[in-house]
């Protein structure tokens, strides 16, 4: 590797979720893979300087040096804030679970050295390297230019981190808020030995990278979800009214997680919550209670004689139009009653065609080999069906995100066939 006292190009890394508990982050060490092309990184947290080289693999590896002017700030919460966790005496070999994207934050400084965010599940070893599926938002990488990185966006990474200083990823993806992300480290071999697989998935789009790695030090802590930030001076740097739910969760040994919290400031109302089988991550205001059973969304459009009408306007004894999939026909019926609760998840079916909870709410499906009722919707994949009653056509489900929060639901029951119309597609009471 090739170092220079003076750079001629300025790279600045925030290296965010590249922290590995029971090692500062920005670790020094020394390693070469013979590329050219050096820059001076800074990991914000310890201040440290670096010189790097970056190659085509999209590894980062650095040595200590100096020379360097890099752009700095006060810093305040700096590293992980609070995560889902558990360390064992034996070792963990892998770790899969599925969560959604948030709201930005209302402050959007995603420029160099602004406020930087990462959600992830990992597995950590005690080298330490830390093997994690992450989602980011912010600029992780900047030169005088600017964002080389990342930027105001969330973006997803698989990514190995920091074993003398050196980061491997996948590449990065950008990601939107309500998109379904879908995380996995797994346990297998390479010729140097024991290895992990980190690969992380956009269920919404379909895109993925992974990126694997040798391990030979054990794997022995591990969790479902961490919220780890940089430069965050107030509450309004991170998500709004934030719930990440870590759902899905499998792990090998399976887990008995626990909450651990850093004592970071500024405060902002961090929670972290076990509804079986999940994980909640909640702050600013984020709800973190329990949530009714199946419904639909408020405002949802229900048939009825006189057209459609949002669910919340209907009272018992109102007429709504089912369907009677023995005949094929629409039916008239009654309106036994119309509950409202509250519920932590949302299913959005084709851009908001359809709300539901995440599950309890049986919605008539077809694909490649059922055609039938699905009980809960955060089940429903790219390539299912939904069934128009009204044109006896199926549309294709061209995107599902899961949004996380605090919303208002409705449980409409009805007699007959016990089905209703939801904006021209047929759901089921329960």
């Amino acid at each position: 590797m090739r170092l220079v006292a003076v750079c001629a190009v300025m790279l600045s890394l925030t290296s965010s979720s590249f922290v590995v508990r029971g090692s500062p982050r920005g670790t020094s060490g020394t390693s070469s893979d013979g590329t050219d092309g050096v820059a001076c990184i800074q990991f914000v947290s310890s201040r440290q300087l670096y010189g790097a080289s970056q190659g085509s693999d999209s590894r980062v590896q650095a040595e200590d040096t100096a020379g360097c002017s890099l752009w700095s700030r006060p810093l305040t919460v700096n590293g992980y804030i609070m995560d889902a966790e558990q360390t064992i005496a034996g070792n963990f070999i892998s770790m899969d679970d599925q969560f959604s994207v948030p709201s930005p934050p209302t402050n959007q400084n995603g420029g160099g050295g602004g406020n930087f965010i990462a959600l992830f599940p990992y597995i950590q070893d005690n080298n330490p390297v830390i093997f994690q599926p992450v989602l980011f938002w912010g600029c992780e990488a900047w030169n005088i230019f600017g964002c080389v990185i990342g930027g105001p966006h969330w973006y997803v990474q698989s990514t190995i981190c920091c074993y003398l200083g050196r980061e491997e990823t996948g590449g990065q993806i950008q990601v939107n808020p309500g998109d379904i992300i879908h995380g996995t480290v797994v346990q297998g071999s390479l010729r140097c030995g024991s290895a992990f697989t980190v690969t992380i998935t956009d269920v919404t789009w379909g895109w993925s990278n992974s990126v694997t790695d040798c391990t030979s030090n054990g794997s022995p802590l591990a969790g479902p979800m961490a919220l780890e930030a940089y430069n965050i001076n107030t509450c309004n740097d991170l998500p709004p009214s934030a719930t990440v739910r870590a759902r899905s969760i499998t792990s090998n040994p399976q887990g008995n997680w626990h909450s651990s919290f850093w004592g970071v400031n500024p405060s902002c109302g961090y929670q972290i919550q076990f509804p079986t089988p999940d994980v909640l991550l909640c702050w600013n205001g984020g709800w973190c209670g329990g949530g009714g059973g199946g419904c639909v969304d408020k405002n949802t459009p229900i048939l009825t004689q006189d057209g459609y009408r949002p669910v919340q306007s209907l009272r018992p004894g109102d007429s709504v139009i089912g369907y009677d999939l023995k005949t094929g026909k629409a039916v008239s019926e009654t309106i036994l009653s119309n509950v409202a609760s509250d519920a932590t998840q949302i299913v959005s079916i084709n851009n908001d065609a359809l709300r539901l909870t995440a599950t309890d709410q049986p919605t008539y499906v077809q694909n490649s080999t059922y055609t039938g009722w699905e009980r809960n919707p955060q089940n429903l994949k790219i390539g299912d069906s939904i069934y128009n009653p009204l044109t006896h056509q199926w549309t294709s489900i061209t995107r599902v995100q899961i949004s996380d929060g605090n919303e208002r639901v409705y449980d409409l029951v009805v007699d007959g066939p016990k089905d209703f119309i939801a904006n021209g597609y047929l759901l089921l009471d329960k």
